[in-house]
């Protein structure tokens, strides 16, 4: 496997997007949770990590952080920190190739369904 992409591709590439890491004073309710899901930079599901730190996969970290805080503003919520996680390049490899995998075991359950 060669890759040709810059370290930011890699990221992007592994996660969806670029990754935000979001600490908030409670849990989003199910309908914030819904509403933010909902904005258009937005790349894929809400997750909170174990910490109770509150992911998110953008398309692009630089444009989607500061709507991103407005958007707490605007909804009256707390959101004590807000910043761009840039994972280690161990953990993006390591995310590359089990997608890697799980694609090809997926093409080779369909290729042999159709055989």
């Amino acid at each position: 496997m060669l890759f040709l992409k810059t370290p930011e591709d890699l990221i992007k590439s592994a996660f969806g997007g670029d990754v935000l890491d979001l600490r908030t004073l409670d849990p989003l309710s199910e309908a914030f949770t819904r509403e933010l899901e909902q904005l258009p930079f937005i790349q894929d599901k809400l997750s909170y990590l174990n910490d109770g730190t509150l992911r998110l996969i953008v398309d692009e970290a630089s444009t989607a952080l500061p709507q991103v805080i407005d958007w707490f503003k605007s909804n009256g919520l707390d959101l004590p920190s807000a910043e761009e996680y840039l994972p280690p390049y161990d953990d993006v490899f390591v995310k590359l190739i089990e997608d890697y995998h799980a694609n090809n075991i997926i093409t080779t359950l369909d290729m042999g369904a159709s055989a």
